[in-house]
Order: C-alpha cells, then structure tokens, then sequence
C-alpha cells in the first residue's frame, strides 16, 4: 500500500507539474500597455485548457458518485486505537445517540455544496456575461474574469480528484462504523471511505482560492483614501475569517457527524488548503494579475549593441614557455 501511495502522489505532482509549470515562469513587468489586461491564451496554453475543461466535471462526478461506481476498498488504514487523541475526540464529540441528529440540522454539512457551487456559479457566470457582453457584470471585477474562472476549476477539480483516489486507495472504516453508532450511518457504499475528507478538503481548497483573489482584488484597488487599518480590515480580515469560518464549521460538522475522524479532517483541510495555494500562485501573482507563460525553447537573439563576453585562442607566457590558452575580450 505504501508503495501505491508513493506512486499515486508522485503522479499527481507530475500532472500538475506538466499542466500549471509554464504559467509562472513571467509576470507582467511594469511600464506595459495596460497591465492588467492579460489574454486567456497567454495564461494557459490549448492542452491546458481542455485539460481542465475535462478535469472539472470528471473530478466532480468521481466525488459524488464514486461510492456507486466503484466497489468500496478493504480497509488499508484501520481506525483510530481506543485512547489515542483521534479516538477520544469521536467517542467524546457527538450528537444525540439514539436519533444520530447532524450539527445544526445538516445545515453545516449542506454548505459544502453551496461552498463549491455558488463560487463557480459566480465564476463561469461573470465569464460567460464578459464574454457576451464585453464588459463585467460587477464595477469591482477585473479584467481576468475568465483567468479566475478557469482557477478555480483547476483547484477544484484537482482538489476532488486528489481527495476520491485517496480515498478509494487508502480505505478507512467511518466512525459511525468502528465505534457502531447505526444512528449516525449514512451511505452503505462509502463505509470505508473515511480518509480523508471530502467535505474538510474542498471546503479549504474553495475558501483558500476566494480569500487569495478576493484579498489581492481588494488591496490592489482600494485607493489611498483607505487606511492601513481599513485596508486590513476590508482587504484580508473580513474574507479570511468569512471563507475559513465557514470551511472550519464544515469541518467540524463532519467529526461530529461521526463521518470522519480528526485526522480525516486534518489532512483534507490541508491538501484543500495547499492544492489551491498552488494553483493561484502559479497563475496569478500578488496583485491578482495573471501571469504569462513561457515560450520554452524560444530562439534567444542578441542586439548588435548589447554587450558580451567572448572567449578567444590565444598564446600566453608563464615567464618560462609560451603556450597555447584562452583569452577574454568584453564588448561594451
């Protein structure tokens, strides 16, 4: 099993490595012909896009009806052992026993779903009207609309197909099935798919990617008329505590739930986190301005005026002999 893991992560790195590596190599230099405007195919090349056209959906459909589609995996990682910290945390932290009632009426656990489809409603929306219309259906968009809607779907999507192999490689009984609370069952076909979160790992991926473009949108529009304090306020405390309030909530909801052990949610928490850290900084830089991709193998030139070092054969003496060497010449 080790080695399956070993494998399937060093296979991730290598597809994200091969469809996001060219996006960060050139950001826009200053002093350019309206900086922010940076075309789509500057950003991400062809295969990229149909790549991640086809990631999205597929990931999506892979989380939700990947219980249906494939036989559910024999347990390769066992539940937590009677007193350790992941144990005491479910046996201790629970609803009601005997009705299995979910925290606040599910309405925790049903914001997963608003978390992942509002944003990318909002997304594709504003694209889709940009593209019909030429303009931004909100005063406070940028120029990058269809930049930050592709993004988003490129976290997401690897985020959920991250998450699903996970699972389905990794195998891990529920605790509503370990500790026997039949109250708390849900799914007979995804008692084994404990680790690690779904709901804890794309929550952070959605909440990492909304407070990284809305905190750079923030700071690189508001003028000079806000404060330091404002700026804080407005740009970076607000949505922080907004979307990762709300990923945490989510988080928690499932421990108590009895769907997913602590170290479930941990480790959800932070591949969602990191995954779509990732992705942002590879496509966009501090100031949410796209950034532009490599042409590799582009053919260097060199002006006629611009300096260089040139190597040439010479002959040179040591005082004694006179042998053959190099000599270097600067052009100015």
């Amino acid at each position: 099993m080790r080695r399956k893991l070993t494998v399937f992560f060093c296979a991730w790195l290598v597809c994200m490595a091969s469809t996001m590596t060219p996006a960060h190599a050139q950001t826009l230099q200053a002093g350019e012909p309206d900086p922010d405007t940076v075309p789509l195919l500057a950003t991400y090349s062809p295969t990229e896009l149909v790549l991640i056209g086809a990631l999205y959906p597929s990931s999506m459909l892979l989380i939700t009806l990947g219980g249906h589609i494939f036989s559910q995996p024999i347990p390769s990682m066992s539940a937590p052992l009677p007193g350790s910290f992941d144990y005491r945390i479910s046996e201790g932290f629970h609803g009601d026993l005997t009705s299995g009632k979910p925290l606040f009426l599910g309405i925790p656990d049903q914001a997963a779903y608003a978390l992942a489809a509002l944003p990318m409603a909002y997304y594709a929306g504003s694209s889709v009207y940009r593209l019909i219309t030429g303009s931004n259906f909100f005063e406070f968009q940028g120029t990058s609309v269809h930049h930050s809607t592709l993004a988003f779907a490129e976290a997401y999507g690897w985020t959920a197909f991250l998450t699903t192999v996970a699972k389905f490689m990794v195998g891990r009984p529920r605790p509503y099935v370990a500790l026997d609370r039949p109250a708390f069952a849900w799914n007979s076909e995804e008692e084994n798919l404990s680790f690690f979160s779904g709901h804890a790992s794309l929550s952070f991926a959605a909440a990492t990617f909304l407070f990284l473009d809305i905190s750079d949108g923030a700071h690189a529009r508001m003028g000079d008329e806000f404060g330091t304090f404002s700026r804080f306020l407005i740009g970076t405390a607000l949505p922080f505590t907004s979307f990762y309030g709300l990923a945490a909530l989510i988080s928690v909801s499932r421990i108590y739930d009895q769907k997913h052990y602590f170290s479930d949610v941990l480790i959800g928490a932070m591949a969602g986190t990191l995954t779509a850290s990732l992705v942002y900084a590879l496509r966009f830089d501090s100031r949410g301005v796209p950034h532009r991709r490599r042409i590799l193998f582009e053919k260097a030139t060199t002006p006629a005026s611009a300096s260089a070092l040139m190597m040439t054969p010479t002959l040179v003496s040591d005082g004694q002999s006179v042998v053959p060497g190099w000599g270097a010449m600067l052009q100015w």
